[in-house]
């Protein structure tokens, strides 16, 4: 990265990782700004970060990219359109600034393999809409990076729990149900050991990667909530049937596809040892 260039990050959407992966960076004397849908939403500072309108400042993010180290976006894209390259691919042709850019995409680009392991080199064969939209967008940041030669990093990335994400309080509600689908694996990542592997990845970047973020062990959604229970010490929730759950076309997109997601390529390449191997240790801290 050009040392010339102040510690600063830009965010492109200020979300549950974006936020947590600052929280990281700030102490190690980075200075963050992001976009907003509106002003209206948010106040113009908080905790040290400074927040633009994504649709009315346009001007004044490019500005935040070009004199930034690193940006990360999290916005997803609408259909096959992505965002932010949509209004602001053009600035990154002139971002030579720039030591790493992070795109987070999600493991859902592999589509259904009924529970076998898949890997970077696993020809991506999306099976839901969510899933066609992200690799669509993930190949079109793929061609900036090649046309420009810049540092952007494709991660997909399995599903996150943390802290205010996760079954444990719908399941002191009571309102926590087990689905129940044959052969259905889930594969997962704690945000701290996500932030943390982004940030490493932000001071060790690689040319042209794609990596996968999940822990050590998927499982099935029934051993996942069983052992939330069981560290709250709360009878098992109700088990259901896909069949007969009434989920939202949303919530049945979920249990679309069954696979293994392997982190060996990036433990590899970072040199990185979870902190949370499993959702075994991820449960009992937030517990």
């Amino acid at each position: 990265m050009d040392s010339s260039i102040e510690n600063k990050i830009f965010f492109f959407g200020f979300g549950y990782t974006a936020k947590y992966l600052y929280e990281i960076m700030k102490p190690n004397g980075w200075l963050g700004s992001a976009s907003i849908r509106s002003r209206k939403n948010k106040t113009l500072r908080e905790d040290k970060i400074e927040y633009f309108d994504f649709f009315e400042e346009q001007g004044k993010i490019e500005e935040q990219i070009l004199s930034s180290k690193a940006v990360l976006i999290s916005i997803p894209p609408s259909g096959k359109c992505d965002p932010v390259l949509e209004k602001y691919g053009e600035v990154f042709k002139e971002a030579g600034n720039l030591g790493w850019v992070g795109y987070l995409s999600s493991t859902s680009v592999y589509g259904n393999f009924n529970g076998k392991w898949v890997s970077e080199d696993t020809n991506p064969l999306p099976t839901t809409t969510l899933g066609q939209n992200r690799l669509f967008a993930e190949r079109k940041w793929e061609k900036v990076a090649d046309r420009y030669n810049l540092p952007i990093i494709r991660f997909r990335i399995s599903g996150i729990y943390g802290p205010d994400r996760n079954p444990l309080e719908r399941i002191k509600k009571r309102t926590q149900r087990i689905i129940l689908k044959e052969n259905q694996i889930f594969n997962r990542v704690h945000i701290d050991d996500l932030c943390k592997i982004l940030y490493r990845s932000i001071n060790s970047p690689r040319l042209g990667r794609v990596y996968n973020i999940a822990d050590n062990e998927p499982s099935t959604s029934e051993e996942f909530i069983s052992e939330a229970a069981r560290l709250l010490s709360y009878s098992e929730p109700e088990r259901v049937n896909i069949s007969d759950a009434n989920l939202s076309e949303m919530a049945l997109s979920f249990y679309a596809d069954s696979k293994r997601v392997s982190n060996k390529k990036i433990v590899k390449d970072l040199g990185y040892t979870f902190k949370y191997p499993s959702f075994k240790e991820g449960l009992k801290s937030l517990v």
